[in-house]
Formats: structure tokens, sequence, C-alpha cells
């Protein structure tokens, strides 16, 4: 074997080590997601790391020596099994189909509307097609906030609302077949006081009540909104504890983190709940026009132990930027 070859395998051994630490470590710093702003971004998007080993061990089984390809390949063992933990933790149990756990299945649909983007007509087209019993919008603009208010159909679809009382844009609101019971009412709550942007009712179901959390953290995209995102999601965990301890619950929510992020690891602990999305299902969200794996799992249901899931899908949301997620669950 000629010096140059000689160089070459050991610079791609040497590039197949680098990529197997850097692998590892980022697959590592999953608990780390809550300190800093970095750590969460990479926690988000750890499912990407498994390109490393990927690459590494192509550098290696072409060109690498033995000692190399078993290093990496214990490497990447490890590395897949870390991001495959993290990647099932904190999923909700599944519907066995046998239907001998009390009452009928409720549906129940997530959608972040994007203000400016989806018209009032394709909201309401949605909420036909989806027939779910519990609704949550977020970032509802006004239009579809005025239409809600006076469209035949969807009073008599969703009769109880929490909804404010004033023309808002941007908001977050609750539609329901069954009678709501305000756990917290924004007109009562100080200006400035953050439970303002939170939506907590009690939906007083056939079934037995269940309690219902709407909330929309800001986007990470720089370090205050990710630690003013993080701070609404505590006050949250701290107003469902005091207002709702033990109750069967729902978090419906575009928490903007990914099963794997800070914040859904966060709400998993805090709230004892496990998302709906079931870890098989190739499927995400944000941004609605990419094909997954780029488009990232950051809207779902959240449940309580009482509740199985018995579908998950996306859909469609014309003019968002999300897709709306529409849950099946049994209890």
């Amino acid at each position: 074997m000629s010096e140059k070859s000689t160089k070459k395998r050991r610079f791609r051994s040497v590039l197949a080590g680098v990529l197997s630490i850097a692998g590892l470590v980022w697959a590592a710093g999953v608990p780390m997601a809550g300190w800093c702003w970095g750590c969460d971004l990479a926690a988000n998007f750890v499912a990407w790391s498994v390109v490393f080993p990927v690459v590494a061990a192509v550098c290696v089984a072409l060109w690498g020596s033995r000692r190399a390809r078993l290093l990496v390949a214990i490497a990447a063992v490890a590395q897949l099994g870390a991001v495959g933990w993290w990647m099932q933790a904190g999923r909700a149990a599944r519907d066995d189909g046998l239907g001998e756990r009390g009452g009928g299945a409720l549906g129940v649909l997530q959608c972040n509307a994007q203000t400016g983007g989806a018209t009032p007509d394709e909201v309401l087209a949605l909420l036909r097609q989806s027939g779910a019993g519990v609704v949550a919008l977020t970032e509802a603009s006004g239009d579809v906030l005025d239409r809600l208010r006076i469209d035949p159909e969807m009073l008599l679809r969703y009769p109880y609302r929490d909804v404010p009382p004033w023309r808002l844009t941007n908001t977050r609101l609750i539609l329901s077949a069954w009678p709501l019971e305000p756990l917290l009412v924004r007109a009562d709550l100080p200006a400035g006081d953050p439970r303002r942007a939170l939506r907590l009712v009690r939906v007083l179901h056939e079934d037995g009540p269940f309690v219902v959390l709407v909330l929309h953290p800001q986007s990470p995209r720089t370090p205050a909104r990710w630690r003013r995102g993080n701070e609404l999601l505590e006050v949250a965990i701290e107003t469902v504890r005091e207002r709702a301890p033990g109750e069967p619950l729902l978090v419906l929510a575009d928490l903007n983190s990914t099963p794997t992020g800070g914040r859904s690891r966060r709400l998993v602990s805090g709230l004892g709940v496990r998302r709906s999305k079931p870890v098989l299902v190739l499927d995400g969200t944000y941004p609605a026009w990419l094909p997954w794996p780029l488009r990232a799992a950051i809207d779902d249901v959240w449940v309580s132990d009482e509740w199985r899931v018995a579908a998950w899908r996306t859909l469609e949301v014309p003019g968002s930027d999300h897709r709306a997620v529409e849950v099946e669950l049994r209890r």
C-alpha cells in the first residue's frame, strides 16, 4: 500500500472516530436540554444525529482497519440505543381494541391556524372534516373567531366554548360538544399575569369529567424567546397542579418542542402526561410543506394515564404552516 493510500485510510479512520464521538455526545446530551438554549435545540433534533454513525460506518467499512470498524460499531450501537430510548420515552399507551375500558371514543383536534394564513373557510372546513368533540385552536385570527361565533353549524356542533369575549388576533380557544367549566377566567386575571396566555377548562363529559389545558409557548428562535416559553410552561404546570390536581387531563398544544426536546420532557415529568403520537408513526407537523423527517413533531395531544390512544394522524390546514393533529382516545 502506497504512502498516499495509507494517509487516506488514516484520515478516514480519524474522521469516522470524530463522527462517532460527536454522535454519542449529541445523543447523550438530551437530559441537558433544560440547561441552555443550545442544548435544547440539539435535543429537539437528536434523531438527526443518526446520520453521524451511518457516515462513520461507510468510512470504515470501505477503508478502515478492523479495530476502527469495531470501535465505530460499538459507538453506533450505543448511540442508536440512546436515541431510541429518548424517542420512545414519554409516549402514551395504545388502546388494545377490546373496548373494555368504559365509554366510547373521544375525538380531539389540536390545530395551529397561523394568524393571517388559514382563512375562516379553511379552518371551518377542517373542523367539519374532523368531527372531533373537543377542539383547540392556537394562533386563531380575529376573522376565524368572528366566523365561529356566528356559523350555524359550528354553533350546533360546538355549543360550549372558552373564547375571548372580545376580538383578538393570535389567540387560543377551546370548542367542545360538552359543557365546560372554566378553571381560569382571563377577565379576572390582572394585566401582565402570564396565566392570561392559558386556557384551562373542565369538560363535563357523560363518561366522566376531564380537564383540558391549551397553551402555546414561544418558539425557541432566540435564547430570550426560549426562556419566555419555558417560563410559560412552568406557569401552566403550577396552575394545573393548583386548580385540577389528580384529575384526568388533556394538554393540547403547539409546544414548539419535539418529543426529545426540553419542554416536552418537562411537561411529561411535571404533569405526568404522555405524548399521543406513536413513536413508529413517521410524521410531524411543522413546517407543513416539508416531508418527514424534515417535518418536526411540535404539535400534539398529551394525555394522563387514564387515557389510551386509539388513533393518531395529522391533517392538512390550507394556508397554515402547521399540520393539525387529530387523536382518538379511550379510557
